[in-house]
C-alpha cells in the first residue's frame, strides 16, 4: 500500500500493512475496553463481533476485539456482579431475530453475515434461558439493523438469477455470447431499498420512537417528585420508601438522596423482590404471589416505613402492587397526599438499623448510626465485600443484610 496507508487487513489472517501498523489495534482494543468496561452489554455485543471475525477466520482481528471486551466483563462480574435474570417477550424475540435472519440474507460481506446470526442466537438463548442479560439481547439488532441494511443491503443471488436475461448477441462466426441476467435498475433498486427499510422499522421499530413517546411522561420533570421529597424530608426517615415503579423509572433518578427500597435495574429486582414478579412476559416468573401477608412481610425484611404511589402511568412491574394498595391495607395509613402523590405509612416498621443502634442520617453512598454501648448492630443494607465502616469497628455479613460489630459507644459510618 501507500506510505500513507493505515491498517488493513492483509490476508486471511488479518495481519496489519505497514503504514500505521499498530495505530488502529491499539485504537481497536482500546474501543472494546472502554465499551466493556462501561457497559456488560456493549462488551458483549463487541465480544460478538470478535466471534464473528473469528468465525470467518479473521484470527488476529476477532482475537484482539474478543479478548479485549471479555477482560472487563470478567472483573467486574466477578467483584461488583448481582446476579438475577431479566425476562424477553415473544414478542421481542420473534421480532429481532426476524430482523436479524434478513440482515444475513441481505448484506453479502461475511462477518456482518455470521454476526447477525449469532445475534439471533442469542436472541433466543436469552429467550430460552434465565440469564441477565435478557431482553438487552435485542438491542444490538434494534439499534444496527436498518443502518446495515441502508448500507448494505443487496438482492440475494438466487433472486437475482431468475431476473429475466437481456437478448443474446451474436459473436464471431454466427455463435452467441452469454449475458449477465438484466438486474434492478437504480430507481427500481432504491424503491425496494426504501420499502425494506420501512418495513424493518414498522415490524422492528427504532429505540427512538419509544423515546418519542415518552416526551410528555411527568415524572421526567423533577418538580413531579419535589412535594414528595419535600414532605418525607419533613417527616424525617428512619426506613426505606417504596415507590411502586413508574413507566420510565424516574424515581429512581429524581428521589437520588431517599433511601429507596427498589430501583430501576431489573435484573435484581427480579432476584432480590420475587413477589412483584409473579409472571412476567415472556418467561415462567417467580411463582411468588403478591398478597397482603407477603407484601407486609416484604415491607417488613426491607425496612419500609413509606410508600409512596403516583398518579403518573405505572410500569407492569408496579401496577399488581399499586393496585394492592389502593384496595386498602391494614397496615398502610394514607398521612399525606396531592396532586400527583398519596403517601401512606407503614404500621409499626422495621427499623432500618436495629438496636442498640440508632439511625442517626443517610445519603445515596452512607449510612451513620449512634450506640451507646458495645455491641453487635444488625443493619439492612445489602451486605457487600466492599463495604467499610470507621476504624475499630467491623462488618460481616448477617444472611443478605449486613452485621456491624463496635467495641464501645460512639458514632459509627457505613460507607458504600
Amino acid at each position: 500500500g501507500s506510505r500513507g496507508e493505515a491498517w488493513r487487513p492483509a490476508g486471511r489472517g488479518g495481519r496489519w500493512a505497514r503504514g500505521g501498523r499498530w495505530g488502529r489495534p491499539v485504537l481497536a482494543v482500546a474501543g472494546a475496553v472502554l465499551a466493556s468496561a462501561s457497559s456488560p452489554v456493549a462488551g458483549l455485543f463487541v465480544g460478538l463481533a470478535g466471534v464473528a471475525l473469528l468465525v470467518t477466520r479473521r484470527w488476529a482481528d476477532g482475537l484482539l476485539l474478543g479478548v479485549a471486551a471479555a477482560v472487563p466483563l470478567a472483573v467486574t462480574g466477578l467483584l461488583f456482579g448481582e446476579g438475577g435474570w431479566m425476562n424477553i417477550s415473544g414478542t421481542d424475540t420473534l421480532r429481532s431475530v426476524t430482523a436479524s435472519l434478513l440482515v444475513a440474507a441481505l448484506v453479502a460481506y461475511r462477518p456482518v453475515r455470521v454476526g447477525a446470526l449469532l445475534s439471533a442466537g442469542g436472541v433466543l438463548a436469552a429467550a430460552l434461558v434465565h440469564t441477565p442479560v435478557g431482553l438487552n439481547a435485542t438491542r444490538l439488532v434494534t439499534m444496527f439493523a436498518l443502518p446495515v441494511l441502508a448500507a448494505a443491503a443487496r438482492p440475494p443471488a438466487r433472486l437475482t438469477a431468475w431476473l429475466p436475461r437481456r437478448r443474446a448477441a451474436p459473436g464471431s462466426g454466427g455463435a452467441t455470447r452469454p449475458v449477465p441476467p438484466v438486474g434492478l435498475s437504480a430507481g427500481t433498486g432504491a424503491v425496494a431499498l426504501a420499502v425494506l427499510l420501512a418495513a424493518v422499522c414498522w415490524w422492528l421499530p427504532p429505540v427512538v420512537a419509544a423515546d418519542v413517546r415518552s416526551a410528555d411522561d411527568p415524572t421526567a420533570d423533577r418538580g413531579y417528585f419535589a412535594p414528595l421529597a419535600a414532605e418525607l424530608g419533613r417527616r424525617g426517615l428512619t426506613g426505606r420508601v417504596e415507590v411502586p415503579p413508574t413507566r420510565n423509572y424516574w424515581e429512581a433518578a429524581q428521589l437520588g438522596e431517599v433511601p429507596l427500597a427498589r430501583g430501576w435495574l431489573r435484573q435484581v429486582d427480579i432476584g432480590r423482590n420475587p413477589l412483584f414478579f409473579t409472571t412476567v412476559p415472556g418467561a415462567g416468573g417467580t411463582g411468588v404471589p403478591l398478597t397482603a401477608d407477603s407484601y407486609r412481610a416484604w415491607l417488613d425484611e426491607y425496612a419500609v416505613q413509606y410508600v409512596a404511589v403516583a398518579d403518573a402511568p405505572l410500569s407492569w412491574v408496579g401496577r399488581a402492587e399499586a393496585e394492592l394498595v389502593g384496595a386498602g391495607l391494614p397496615y398502610l395509613t394514607e398521612v399525606w397526599s396531592d396532586r400527583h402523590w398519596r403517601l401512606y405509612a407503614v404500621t409499626d416498621p422495621t427499623p432500618l438499623v436495629a438496636a442498640p443502634g440508632v439511625l442517626v442520617r443517610q445519603d445515596a453512598a452512607t449510612l451513620t448510626f449512634r450506640t451507646t454501648a458495645a455491641g453487635q448492630v444488625p443493619v439492612r443494607v445489602h451486605h457487600s465485600p466492599w463495604l467499610t465502616v470507621s476504624p475499630d469497628a467491623t462488618v460481616t455479613a448477617d444472611g443478605p443484610w449486613t452485621l456491624v460489630t463496635v467495641p464501645r459507644a460512639g458514632t459509627w459510618t457505613l460507607h458504600s
